[in-house]
């Protein structure tokens, strides 16, 4: 059974599936996901995903389309599909810094 409560133990949305927290959303802007039915979410973390199975999907696009972000945002992380910017220029992942895009 599905179950979402608002103002649950501090949490502005805690939705619930057969008693387990699923999704979390704190009044501090904690946000978890949790797929392997963990409910704890480090005190240093913004945001948590937890699975033994799955992984992350970051933004994925051309090397022409990151370079035309606007004003991107330092520490911004997307992968290129193709490398096919001036700067972006290799396929993989990169991060936004100070200096500009950087491959990682």
């Amino acid at each position: 059974a599905m179950n979402v409560s608002t103002g649950y133990t501090g949490d502005l949305m805690n939705l619930q599936y057969y008693g387990s927290s699923r999704l979390r959303i704190a009044h501090d802007g904690q946000t978890s996901i949790n797929v392997e039915m963990k409910a704890n979410v480090s005190a240093s973390a913004i945001f948590q995903v937890d699975s033994t199975t799955q992984g992350v999907l970051l933004p994925r696009m051309t090397g022409t389309q990151v370079e035309a972000i606007s004003s991107p945002t330092t520490g911004m992380l997307v992968y290129s599909t193709d490398g096919s910017g001036s700067t972006v220029n290799a396929e993989g992942f990169w991060q936004k810094k100070a200096a500009g895009w950087v491959a990682l």
